[in-house]
């Protein structure tokens, strides 16, 4: 027998194969882009100044590493950690990548 989904399972399916598309097209940029962003990139993604930016780092909450005296900090750590702020996930996208493709 046929079953028709009820209006309210419609529309949560719709949002459901929504939000993977947009992590889909988050992960393409990824995949295409980068992994360590600068310290101007990861102060934009996470709406923060230098000293916030340091106390994360220092408390291991964001990955962070050195190319000479030049910080890199690594997208997918800021990524997991803006998502743990309960940031909805397409505003944690968007920032990120208006921080690593500004324009």
């Amino acid at each position: 027998m046929l079953q028709v989904p009820s209006i309210e399972q419609f529309n949560d399916l719709v949002t459901r194969i929504e939000r993977v598309e947009k992590e889909n097209d988050f992960l393409k940029e990824l995949l295409t882009g980068k992994r360590w962003i600068t310290r101007s990139q990861a102060m934009t993604a996470l709406g923060c100044k230098k000293d916030k930016l340091w106390q994360l780092t220092t408390s291991n909450k964001i990955a962070h590493r050195y190319e000479g005296a030049k910080p890199y900090y690594d997208l997918f750590s800021i990524r997991n950690y803006l998502a743990a702020q309960k940031i909805d996930g397409s505003e944690v996208d968007k920032r990120i990548i208006s921080a690593c493709y500004p324009g």
